[in-house]
Formats: C-alpha cells, sequence, structure tokens
C-alpha cells in the first residue's frame, strides 16, 4: 500500500513538473508539440498492432513520445528562427533564367514523354478521352472543362494525334514551372528557384504524375500559377492587381483551377479571399463576382452547349466512412452491432473483406464485386453513423483504419505503399506503349531508390506540411497586419490537404500532389525578411 501511495506522489510529482515547465512555454511550443505528438503517435498506433499490448503499455509510450516532442520542438524552432531567404536587388530577372528554367523543365518532361511515348493513361484518362475524340458524350464524372483543356484542345490543335495530350500538359507544365522559379528569382534570389525547380524535377513523383493527363496535375499547375499571382500581389501591396489585364489573368487561372476538379474549392477561395483583403472595395466586388460569374458561364451556358450529362450519384463521400467500417468488421467483428456487420456484409461478402481488405485502402475492395446498390439505399448519413459506432465498440481498430487512411497527408515516416508509374490501361481505342523498355526499367529501379533513401522528402507530404508549419509558426507575428496576411496565404494549403484528406478512400497520393508546387513559393512568403 505504502508503495503505491509513493508511486502515486512521484507520478503526481513528474506531472506537476511538468506543467510547470509547459506555463513557461511560448504558444508556438506547444502548438508544434501538439502536432508532433498527434503525428508520431499516429505512426506508432499504424505501424504497430497496440491491441495485443495492455493500456499501461500505450500510456507509457504515448508519455515518451511527449517527452519526445516536448524536447524536439524547442530545438526545431530554434533553428528555424536563424533561416531566411535573402533577397537580392542586384541579381537582374531576365528572359534568359525564364527561358533557361523553361528549357530544363521541358527537357527533363520529354525524356519521360520519349521513355512512356505516348504518355500514361489510367481508366479516367482512357473516358476523357472517348469524351475528347467524339466517341462518348461530355460527363461530368470528371470535370469537364479539364476534358476540354488537356484532351479535347490538344487533339483538335493535332488533328487528332493521341500522344498531342501528354506533349501539350508537359509544355503547360514546363512554363508554369519556369514562371514559378521567375517568381521566386524575382522576390526571393536565384539560388533559390535553382534549388527547389532541382527539387521538384528530379523528384519521382514528378516525373511520374507528369506523364499522365489527371486532373490532379492540372489543378496543381493552375493551383502553383495562382499562387504565384498571389505572391505578386503580397510583396506589391497590392499593386498587381491594379492592372485589369492581371485582374483578368488571374481570375480565370483561378476559376480553372476551381472547376478542375471537383475539390479544388478547399484551396482556391481561402486564397481569393486573401487576395481580396489588398484591394479596394470595388476591386474585392470585381474579383468576387468574376469568380462566380465565370464559373457560373462554364458550369452553365457552356455545359449545356456540349449537352454534358451530370455524373449522376456518387458513391465517393461514401469511401471515408467505409474505410473504418472496414477495418472495424475485419480486426474485431465480434464487438461491432449486427446490423453494421450485415450492412458489411452485404456489400461485400465476409471472406473477401478478410481475403482482401487492406488497412487503411477502402481502394483495395471497393472495385471488386461489390453491391453499391445497399450504399445507396442506406445513405451517407446513416453510414456516418455506423462510422461513429464503430469507434464506439472498437476504438482501437477504428482509429488504426482512419489513421492509416489518413497519415498520407501528415505522417513523415513509415510505409509508402503509394507510388506513380505511368502505364495505359486496357481500352479499345488501340492506344499503347510505345517507349523505350530498358529505360522505363532503370525509372522503376529509380523510384525503388528514392523509396529507401529519399523518401521522407520525395513521397511524405507531411514532411512539407511539417516544414511549412514551423516555419509559419516562427515567421508569423499575429500582434501585426503583415503577420495575418502571411498566415492567410498559408491556409488555403493546409485547408485543402487536410479538407481533402476526409474525402479519400485509398492511397491516392496524386490528389496531393499540389503541395509540391505551392509549399516553395508559401516559403517565400513566410522566409524573405520584410526589411528586404
Amino acid at each position: 500500500m505504502a508503495a503505491k501511495i509513493v508511486k502515486s506522489s512521484q507520478v503526481k510529482s513528474y506531472y506537476c513538473l511538468l506543467i510547470s515547465y509547459l506555463k513557461n512555454w511560448h504558444w508556438r511550443n506547444l502548438l508544434l508539440t501538439v502536432y508532433l505528438f498527434f503525428v508520431l503517435m499516429s505512426y506508432f498506433i499504424v505501424n504497430m498492432d497496440l491491441r495485443k499490448f495492455g493500456r499501461a503499455y500505450i500510456i507509457s509510450l504515448a508519455e515518451v513520445i511527449l517527452i519526445i516532442s516536448i524536447y524536439i520542438c524547442p530545438k526545431l524552432l530554434k533553428f528555424a528562427e536563424g533561416l531566411s531567404i535573402h533577397y537580392d536587388d542586384e541579381e537582374k530577372v531576365t528572359r534568359k533564367f525564364f527561358i533557361e528554367a523553361l528549357l530544363i523543365s521541358f527537357a527533363v518532361f520529354f525524356s519521360m514523354y520519349i521513355i512512356y511515348y505516348p504518355g500514361a493513361f489510367s481508366p479516367d484518362s482512357i473516358d476523357q478521352y472517348g469524351q475528347a475524340a467524339g466517341f462518348r458524350n461530355y460527363k461530368d464524372w470528371h470535370p469537364v472543362l479539364h476534358t476540354l483543356f488537356a484532351f479535347t484542345l490538344p487533339l483538335k490543335i493535332s488533328g487528332g494525334w493521341i500522344g498531342s495530350i501528354v506533349l501539350f500538359q508537359i509544355i503547360v507544365f514546363s512554363l508554369a514551372l519556369a514562371y514559378m522559379a521567375y517568381t521566386l528569382t524575382e522576390f526571393g534570389n536565384i539560388k533559390y528557384a535553382r534549388l527547389f525547380l532541382l527539387y521538384i524535377l528530379i523528384n519521382p513523383a514528378t516525373l511520374g504524375i507528369s506523364m499522365y493527363p489527371w486532373k490532379d496535375v492540372s489543378f496543381a499547375v493552375f493551383a502553383m500559377l495562382a499562387m504565384c499571382f498571389a505572391v505578386r500581389v503580397y510583396f506589391s501591396g497590392g499593386e498587381w492587381l491594379k492592372s485589369p489585364l492581371h485582374m483578368i489573368i488571374f481570375l480565370l487561372v483561378i476559376v480553372a483551377a476551381t472547376i478542375f476538379r471537383h475539390n479544388a474549392i478547399l484551396f482556391t477561395l481561402p486564397l481569393l479571399i486573401a487576395v481580396i483583403f489588398y484591394v479596394s472595395r470595388k476591386k474585392k466586388f470585381l474579383l468576387a463576382a468574376g469568380f462566380v460569374l465565370i464559373i457560373f458561364l462554364v458550369r452553365g451556358p457552356l455545359y449545356s452547349c456540349l449537352n454534358v450529362s451530370s455524373p449522376g450519384y456518387r458513391v465517393e463521400p461514401a469511401f471515408f466512412p467505409m474505410t473504418v467500417i472496414g477495418n472495424a468488421v475485419t480486426q474485431t467483428p465480434e464487438r461491432i452491432d449486427k446490423d453494421i456487420t450485415d450492412f458489411a456484409y452485404k456489400f461485400l461478402p465476409k471472406d473477401e473483406w478478410q481475403k482482401h481488405y487492406v488497412t487503411g485502402n477502402f481502394l483495395s475492395v471497393a472495385f471488386r464485386k461489390v453491391n453499391w446498390e445497399v450504399v445507396k439505399s442506406v445513405g451517407y448519413i446513416k453510414i456516418l453513423n455506423m462510422m461513429f459506432r464503430c469507434f464506439k465498440e472498437s476504438h482501437m481498430a477504428s482509429l488504426k483504419g482512419l489513421l492509416a487512411l489518413t497519415d498520407m497527408v501528415f505522417g513523415i515516416a513509415g510505409r509508402v505503399d503509394w507510388l506513380i508509374i505511368p502505364g495505359i490501361h486496357t481500352n479499345s481505342y488501340g492506344i499503347k506503349q510505345n517507349g523505350i523498355s530498358f529505360m522505363q526499367t532503370l525509372f522503376i529501379y529509380y523510384i525503388r531508390f528514392s523509396r529507401m533513401f529519399l523518401k521522407h522528402i520525395f513521397w511524405h507530404i507531411g514532411v512539407l506540411l511539417l516544414i511549412t508549419l514551423i516555419f509559419t509558426l516562427v515567421k508569423l507575428n499575429l500582434c501585426t497586419k503583415s503577420g495575418w496576411q502571411k498566415l492567410s496565404f498559408v491556409i488555403p494549403l493546409f485547408m485543402h490537404d487536410y479538407g481533402t484528406m476526409l474525402f479519400i478512400g485509398g492511397n491516392d497520393f496524386r490528389y496531393f500532389y499540389c503541395t509540391y508546387l505551392v509549399m516553395p513559393l508559401l516559403c517565400l512568403i513566410l522566409l524573405v525578411k520584410e526589411s528586404d
């Protein structure tokens, strides 16, 4: 009894000491510690079967992770305080550097294009090609504006040449990257611009995804361009938007980014709001009205002229809760209420769940012989209710499913079961790959190398978000107007990544590719000294 009292007093004194230590902390330390604790704890939940261990072990593990987070975070923030981007006003930004960046970017992309000629076409891309080539009617399952821009336009220009689709994309991508490098040089310095241009171009994620004419690529490119314009608005104090031409270009780019992907509004709307703060009341109205009007004209009169059909019932919103339910019914079916297991087994037989379901990846079973009618009949609200009940009845299995699904966004270590290797799906249009097989094999080896030694900087989006968060916490002074203005430009990326995270059903890495292209521009805003 006495031993228990001594142990209890020791624990109490330990927590009192910890609390007194934290009281002297700045809110930045506290916020980063909470975030890092969540990230690290999620890693162990996903990669270890904690159900085999007792509650005391889990609590001890959490305490160790908390202590590590408390120790590391102040050091990370102190290190970041000393980092900045020096604005070099002696370096003249010329067309020569823009052309240099353009040629380097295009040379890299064109090499991949030759290796994987005529590019890569997933089932989605095959469907969009069929619409653009006139074999099918336009359907808004994939945003029709993207189909028109990325498929119909190059096909019309080239007279129907299938190779023009990806070639057109890499030309646009190269131009956009060159403009980004130009912007980084104009408001930062040429070394910073070259560093990030190199990082993007040697990244196997970029090399692989650039061969797919996906909406995610077009969205990422136009999101980057919109952020480039936002950088110009920020550093000019809104002067850049006084030009009517600049305002029109900005509106067209941000509207295109919005329509290119159905959930892109999570990025474009907060970015538009951030930009609106810099202009006069009249310009605020013009930007907001223009944004709404152009979207209406595209989705209204334009789509009507093209006889665009509605996608109808969409099952994607059910992916997220179905992932949690799937994890619960495969790992702890004895704890789950019968109505939930009955629903799950009507959707897919029990033995199929056990055989094919991968933790945190509903897509591993979503396209097998499943019964989507039962999902439609039950409805999203009841499925969400089932998900919350799974958390109540089998909290650890449900939590593991949730974190295994979403750690693609915030994870900084562990498994990397997502990769992008160019290929062409079986199709009836005769689209086949005629590239260089030997070089394709080398690219696969390069991907494997990157996943072994460089995966933290090339494949873990969570590392980029953590770096951005650290710079944000260090460089922001929320007691000033400038601090809030900087924060308003950071919010769109986090809102997009963490918002999109709630709509995925598996390892859809491509949804978050825009992070690679936007992050360098955010760091420019955060790290350039205000005096410069």
